[in-house]
């Protein structure tokens, strides 16, 4: 038969006009003219093949097939006509010589879903038929648009089938469709990655509405790809809730929730399992958490001003958990909870995350399935809530407020009045929250003449009148004074301040009798000094720590108080610290010697601080007031604000560490080089608050990768000792971190920078614990010069000697002008007189003078500028520590630290926690580290040092808050032990001696510290410099036994510990001992002053404090299971924590949340317990054994139950492993060694790897699951870690894979590992090296293994992985990689691995 000519575009126009003329014949004969040989519909069928050959270009298959389906689709055309050029155009497409390409198959299945009925009217051709052979010749980028059109007319469909009540009609379509849609997606014909159509449709699904009518029916579509979500993705990681303060975030694709559908997809989006309840609780559960914000909006992926679509879930989650807390009954224990929802709510509000009508609406949907009976005590506090939001909203329409009258409908239709509340306590307050919201919108709508039809209702009468009353009175008496501090003025103030003013109230302005009251809360805390709203009462005074005076007022507002009043009341509160500040400001440059503000002042500015909403608006205020602060020389509101900064701010946001260390040094550079009179204790609290905020930071601070410790302003050459805090907690910190290659860049360009502005080194000792590239770095920086102390000590001894020969205060003064222009021996001077004369014995004498020249000696100091005294200090250091390295007793290196001793504690010219800083900080070379570290000892030891710590602990509470009368123990410290920050000339700065001359030096009051509190960061540093000197473990254990009470005032105690451990593992690890004493210290002290078992588990208590730890040699499992289980409880069961966790605020302490608090806690002790990483380990996989054991056999409906809590148990013991040093993590590495050698995975056998990978499944078959297990624990552990673990894995990975022999283990590995290539989307290198090591490894393997009936599921799961990692990540846009290895496979892998070839676009 001779061979048909190609169709063309002409010949394809041509034969479709003669089929026109054609059609008018078949409409009246078509059974004749259909069997006729001239019938030119059977020439176009059989030339049709040709159009999908090689000589035909893809240009004119395109228009060509263009034609054809428009004639098919052309409803005028004969249906028989068109039906049977559609099926020659199917044949044509199945032949085996064509060569049909995607974009022909495309459009032929366009024309498929576009005709009218299509396929439903096609009478003998089912969807099935045609797709199958057809499908698979599709590429990446055409079934994204199949897929496209599929979702379209589905959700057309369902929009029709809404508005017609079931037409028979369209169910029939929606029926077609769905078998058109089982038939594309039937993975043994299509062989198209699972993987492209999961991605399309939670790209392409609009809402909650559509994802059901369209993806519920498909059950088979969700088993089918359920075994390629097990490779993708991690199973039920929506159990695997966060931790705030810990889980790192750094890679939203690993935690983030479909912002569109949060209900109902699982956290990767990849789940389309029907579902019948939501998946909640991990947005409940951080909607519950305080500061978390940041966490929750990284996992949705949400900024500040999206709505609608963006955040409808979270509307959802939120109402869910308004609905979890309403039907409680203890009213205490409720009340707590809907503070923080409130403060979320309104947090979201003021963010436009959620929309208020929406969020009402739905609550009154919810309201109607729960029992009325169980909303007697949780319905008042919803309205509170609500009031509170729509009070911080004052803007917004009236109509949107209105919405609210369906919430009184639902829930007060009670026949009798509810009774005034007698206001003993804040959650009494709440009661008054329907109250509050009913006022609020009659007001509202009688402002805007809005008519409501709605009558008061019967049971909120008496509280209504109460309300109303009290605004009355407000008005009236806007001051309350009688009703200060009580509760019923917080219930009051509630009643007016937020409520809209009405036209024929006779009121100048609203916001006039607004500040009236808002001053009257806190006027009487101030300086009195007048103004338009100071109080009529009269505050006497007292002496504060300094000698100054302040105003007698010690109370503070309660807690109790600030949490009955709205946040719309706090927040302008806080708001009005600006004018307060500006009035105090005013008045001090008028009158210089005026009274200082009261300590309730700064204590209520402090718990103010204490509330998300307050804390934002006062520290941006304080940070824009600090000049003007020092600009009106008001230093001492700024020494007092950074007192504040430095001890009061017991958790502090991530979203302010850095702003505030930022802040800090900005305003310590400009006082170091010009020093301000009376300047020096502002100074020495913005150095407190540096270091403070510098050793707050924690591992989530490096999460986003822009931390603020890398700001190149903090990093000044004249204050080195914070350069170099900084660097060492950057060091720490990017350890524990992980340093993959954005870290060390960061590291190395960070390091680079710094050692420009301040050339810089590290003893030996520091250097052996930092990271690998640091030591590299620092080992090609020249060493810094040698102190020269034969010169200086010459200089020194020449002036020591003109000053002992002077008789005469003119001679002294000659030696002291000349001294003047060497001002950084100053310190030097002094203390080698001291030195010489308690050698000689004249210091002991009566009436001895201790040095020469003591006025003159002031005056250069009060005149010298910060940095060049701290200059003066680091040159006494270097001369002192060279010095005592020439003693060769015990008693010379005591006298010359006694002398250094006199300059800090009885002369005052020396700051102690500085001196400690410089002598810790200082690099005196390797030679002379083990004399600073001594140095130290010895100033620790001394007796000034050790009386005044003895007496803090004494007077001074650790838990300031529960304290009445913390100021006046400060007061009674002080006067004991006075402080002076400068020499003013006496010896004797208490008794000063009459006719000697001194300084008039500006003092200001402190209000909660002293120089104990000052040395609590000091001791941390100190605390790392003993563990890196390994010689001094002696010296080390005296200082915890004698200064370890000083730990009792850590604000971070747990934070310090857990870095330290983590950070000096390598040092620490066999040294179990200084751990104990670490824990007993830092730690052990605090706890004394908490509930028991607070800090503490009781078997780790009773360990602790054992006659002979050393005995024991391992922890009983129950030790392991209660430590779990108290985790597992604050995490998914909050109402069944310790009770010891019941009773405490958070807000005091140094976590969030009671969850934050057990992991921190708990790995401190797993990293002081016997037995070793091993036992550690083995101790939490034997608990999940037990909770393995009790899940397996089941049916599937209760295996489901026992599984997800399971999977919440495999948190919590990841959470634990994720904290630990990698020693720990390696243990779990040997694990997977041992799953990867099981006969399942090592053998070429029938392996059912869906089975074994899935961990469910492997239960209720209670086959071995033991491999799924391992898989599951190590996912979750590196899952709430950042990149550490990560590295470490895939280091392992790169070591084993070339010895695997089977596809079934590099399945495994690959299910364990692609889930969490998201940690690594920077670090393009390590990517691409993970994934040219899978190819070779498959190639290899492939080659070799022989078929097995188990061997296309393989080929399968393995396609779907690696198309899913080379889609998903850019390691091979130009199939560098992939075209080589697809082409040196068997062909048996060839039909699934060359799509490939077709990611990212690229046509294979």
């Amino acid at each position: 038969m001779a061979a048909l000519e190609p169709l063309t575009e002409q010949s394809v126009q041509f034969m479709i006009k003669s089929l026109d003329r054609f059609d008018s014949f078949a409409l009246m004969f078509h059974d004749t003219i259909i069997e006729s040989q001239n019938d030119p519909l059977v020439e176009l069928c059989q030339r049709l093949p040709t159009l999908f050959g090689r000589s035909t270009s893809l240009e004119t298959q395109e228009r060509a097939i263009q034609l054809l389906v428009s004639y098919i689709l052309n409803p005028l055309n004969s249906r028989k006509v068109t039906h049977r050029l559609f099926h020659g155009l199917l044949e044509a497409l199945r032949a085996p010589e064509c060569l049909a390409s995607g974009m022909a198959v495309r459009l032929v299945l366009l024309a498929l879903l576009r005709m009218d009925g299509a396929p439903a009217k096609l009478k003998g051709l089912s969807a099935g038929e045609f797709i199958k052979p057809v499908i698979g010749l599709l590429d990446v980028a055409n079934t994204k648009d199949i897929l496209q059109e599929v979702v379209g007319k589905v959700l057309a469909f369902a929009k029709i089938g809404k508005r017609k009540h079931r037409d028979d009609d369209v169910v029939v379509d929606q029926d077609e469709m769905r078998a058109f849609f089982h038939a594309m997606i039937d993975s043994r014909p299509s062989l198209v990655p699972l993987v492209v159509i999961l991605k399309e449709f939670v790209r392409l699904l609009p809402d909650k509405m559509y994802y059901e009518n369209f993806t519920r029916p498909f059950v088979k579509f969700g088993n089918q790809a359920r075994n390629v979500l097990n490779v993708l993705s991690i199973q039920h990681q929506e159990e695997y809730f966060p931790v705030i303060g810990y889980t790192l975030v750094a890679s939203p694709s690993l935690w983030s929730l479909d912002k569109k559908s949060l209900q109902f997809l699982s956290p990767l989006g990849l789940s389309f399992a029907a579902v019948s309840e939501p998946p909640l609780d991990m947005i409940q559960y951080l909607i519950e958490q305080a500061h978390s914000r940041h966490t929750y909006q990284a996992i949705l992926d949400i900024t500040k001003g999206q709505f609608n679509n963006a955040s409808g879930g979270l509307e959802d989650q939120l109402v869910a958990v308004m609905m979890l807390h309403i039907t409680g009954s203890d009213e205490a224990a409720l009340f707590p909870h809907w503070v923080r929802i409130s403060s979320q709510f309104v947090t979201m509000g003021l963010s436009l995350f959620v929309s208020f009508r929406s969020v009402i609406e739905k609550i009154c949907s919810a309201l109607d399935k729960i029992p009325i009976e169980n909303l007697a005590v949780g319905r008042n506090y919803l309205m509170w809530c609500v009031y509170q939001f729509i009070a911080v909203l004052p803007a917004g329409r009236t109509a949107d407020f209105m919405v609210c009258r369906e919430l009184f409908e639902k829930l007060y239709y009670d026949p009798e009045p509810i009774p005034i509340p007698d206001f003993s306590s804040s959650f009494d307050i709440a009661k008054l929250g329907p109250a509050y919201l009913w006022v609020y919108m009659m007001r509202r709508a009688k402002q805007d003449n809005v008519g409501v039809a709605c009558n008061t209702p019967t049971c909120l009468k008496l509280l209504i009148e109460y309300i109303l009353a009290a605004i009355d009175r407000a008005v009236s008496q806007p001051g309350f004074q009688s009703m200060h501090l009580k509760p019923e003025h917080a219930a009051v103030v509630n009643c007016f301040v937020s409520m809209p003013v009405l036209k024929d109230q006779v009121v100048a302005s609203k916001m006039d009798y607004v500040d009236k009251m808002a001053y009257s809360l806190i006027d009487y805390t101030l300086d009195n000094s007048g103004g338009a709203y100071s109080s009529s009462q009269s505050v006497g005074s007292t002496l504060a720590p300094g000698g100054c005076s302040v105003y007698n007022v010690t109370k503070p507002l309660q807690m109790d108080w600030l949490d009955g009043v709205s946040i719309h009341i706090r927040t302008i509160l806080a708001n009005m610290l600006s004018s307060c500040f500006s009035r105090v400001i005013t008045s001090f440059r008028d009158v210089p010697g005026s009274v200082f503000l009261a300590p309730a002042f700064w204590e209520t500015v402090s718990r103010l601080m204490l509330y998300e909403e307050s804390l934002n608006v006062i520290l941006t205020l304080i940070g824009m007031k600090l000049p003007e602060m020092a600009k009106n020389n008001a230093l001492f509101l700024l020494a007092t604000n950074f007192e504040l900064l430095a001890f009061r701010m017991p958790y502090l946001p991530i979203n302010w560490k850095g702003n505030i260390v930022v802040m800090a040094m900005n305003m310590h550079k400009e006082f170091n080089n010009f020093q301000p009179t009376g300047s020096i204790q502002a100074l020495v609290y913005m150095y407190q608050v540096i270091m403070r905020s510098i050793q707050s930071f924690n591992v989530e601070d490096f999460s986003t990768r822009n931390s603020h410790l890398s700001v190149p302003a903090l990093y000044l050459p004249e204050s080195e000792e914070i350069t170099r805090l900084l660097l060492l907690t950057i060091f720490r910190l990017t350890s524990i971190v992980g340093l993959d290659q954005p870290m060390l860049q960061f590291l190395n360009n960070h390091l680079a920078s710094v050692q420009e502005g301040l050339p810089h080194t590290w003893g030996h000792q520091i250097l052996s614990t930092l990271p690998e590239n640091v030591r590299t770095f620092y080992g090609m920086v020249p060493p810094p010069a040698k102190f020269d102390k034969k010169s200086i000590s010459g200089l020194v001894e020449e002036f020591v000697r003109r000053l002992r020969a002077a008789n005469t205060d003119q001679e002294v003064r000659r030696v002291f002008e000349t001294l003047n222009g060497k001002p950084v021996l100053i310190y030097c001077v002094i203390w080698r007189q001291l030195v010489l004369n308690s050698e000689s014995g004249d210091l002991a004498a009566a009436n001895a003078v201790p040095f020469k020249g003591p006025h003159y000696t002031a005056v250069i100091l009060e005149k010298q500028p910060l940095k060049m005294q701290m200059t003066a200090l680091r040159f006494l250091m270097d001369y002192v520590i060279a010095d005592i390295r020439q003693m060769v007793t015990v008693e010379q290196i005591s006298r010359q630290c006694e002398c250094l001793s006199l300059m800090v504690w009885k002369y005052h010219i020396l700051p102690f926690d500085r001196v400690l800083l410089v002598t810790l900080l200082r690099h005196f070379g390797d030679d002379n580290s083990l004399v600073s570290v001594l140095c130290v000892h010895l100033f620790c030891k001394a007796p000034e040092f050790l009386a005044r710590l003895a007496e803090t602990v004494n007077l001074i509470p650790p838990v300031y808050w529960q304290a009445e009368n913390y100021f006046d123990q400060v007061v009674a410290y002080h006067h004991k032990y006075p402080e002076y920050f400068q020499f003013n000339g006496n010896f004797d700065m208490n008794n000063p001696v009459a006719g000697t001359p001194s300084l008039l030096q500006t003092r200001y009051p402190l209000y909660f510290s002293n120089v104990i509190l000052r040395c609590v960061p000091v001791f941390d540093v100190m605390v790392h410099r003993f563990i890196e000197l390994p010689g001094c473990q002696q010296q080390f254990e005296t200082v915890l036994e004698l200064c370890g009470k000083i730990f009792s005032f850590h604000d971070r105690p747990v934070t310090f510990l857990w870095q330290t451990f983590h950070f000096y593992d390598n040092l620490l690890k066999d040294n179990l001992a200084i751990r104990r004493k670490l824990m007993k210290a830092v730690v052990g002290f605090k706890a004394e002053h908490y509930p028991p078992n607070f800090y503490f588990t009781a078997q780790y208590e009773a360990y602790l404090t054992a006659t002979t730890p050393d005995a024991t040699p391992s922890m009983p499992i129950d030790y392991f299971h209660h430590l779990l289980a108290r985790l597992h409880t604050c995490m998914y069961s909050s109402h069944n924590s310790p009770p010891v966790y019941h009773t405490l605020d958070w807000r005091f302490h140094e976590y969030p949340n009671a969850t934050t608090h057990a992991l921190y806690t708990g790995c401190l002790e797993l990293m002081s317990i016997p037995g070793g990483a091993d036992g550690t380990v083995s101790g939490l996989v034997g608990c999940l054994s037990e909770r393995m054991t009790a899940a397996a056999g089941h049916g599937e409906e209760l295996a489901e139950q026992k599984f997800q809590q399971l999977q919440r148990w495999i948190n919590s013991a990841g959470l634990f492993l994720s904290a630990l040093p990698a020693r720990y993590f390696r243990v779990l590495l040997n694990m997977l060694d041992v799953a990867l050698w099981t006969p399942e995975m090592s053998e070429e056998c029938d392996t059912d790897i869906v089975t074994i990978l899935d961990l469910q499944r492997s239960l209720v078959s209670q086959s071995n699951s033991s491999i799924a297990f391992t898989c599951q624990l190590i996912q979750a552990t590196i899952l709430q870690n950042t990149v550490a673990h990560m590295l470490l894995l895939l280091g392992h990975f790169h070591q084993i894979i070339g010895s695997v022999s089977t596809l079934s283990q590099i399945l495994l590995l690959l299910k364990l590992i692609t889930p969490l290539l998201g940690k690594l989307t920077s670090d393009l290198d390590r990517l691409r090296a993970f994934v040219t090591d899978v190819l070779q490894a498959v190639t290899r393997v492939a080659t070799r293994q022989p078929a097995s009936t188990g061997s296309d599921q393989q080929i399968a799961l393995l396609s779907e992985a690696l198309f899913y990692i080379l889609d998903t990540y850019p390691v091979d846009q130009n199939k560098e990689l992939t075209s080589p290895f697809i082409n040196g496979l068997p062909d048996g892998f060839h039909k699934r691995l060359r799509f490939l070839a077709q990611a990212n676009g690229f046509k294979f």
